[in-house]
């Protein structure tokens, strides 16, 4: 099928994952590192040879180098439409039913957990507050999980 535009019948493809940091980052892709000038820019040509009408951020804050990513990509979403955001949230660190709130406020559509282990992964996910689950829930939020996939089975039975 060809992307398009919604008008001409065919809908433009939606990219299921991307990462957008602030500061320059060494990434290893195809046997050797590469480093973008600008992610963004870097992106946004893609999103035109490929016709990319939307885009899944998942916001990452998990190693000290990436911190403010959240506020990072709610800025950059409030201008481009294209962009759905989802705000990094460490497992082991449930939101309030305020910061459920406030992450809707800020133009994000969801959460993003990295859950590298299965038993923390299961164990602080389980343990959230019925509350902050129902927040995220009544608000329809997509709920990223970033996991090898014998965790995301963990998760699931709990």
């Amino acid at each position: 099928m060809t992307a398009g535009t919604e008008e001409s019948g065919v809908l433009p493809l939606a990219d299921a994952h991307i990462h957008l940091f602030d500061r320059r980052h060494t990434w290893t892709a195809g046997g050797g590192p590469v480093r973008l000038a600008d992610e963004l820019a870097s992106y946004e040509e893609l999103r035109a040879e490929h016709a990319i009408g939307r885009a899944l951020v998942v916001g990452y804050e998990g190693d000290a180098g990436f911190g403010g990513n959240n506020d990072h990509i709610a800025t950059l979403a409030a201008t481009r439409p294209w962009m759905a955001p989802v705000a990094y949230r460490a497992p082991d660190e449930p939101p309030t039913i305020d910061e459920v709130a406030e992450m809707r406020e800020r133009g994000f559509c969801g959460i993003s957990l990295y859950a590298q282990t299965n038993h923390d992964a299961a164990a602080a996910v389980a343990a959230w507050p019925r509350a902050a689950v129902e927040a995220l829930a009544s608000w329809s939020a997509v709920v990223s999980i970033n996991a090898p996939a014998a965790v995301v089975a963990e998760l699931a039975r709990s």
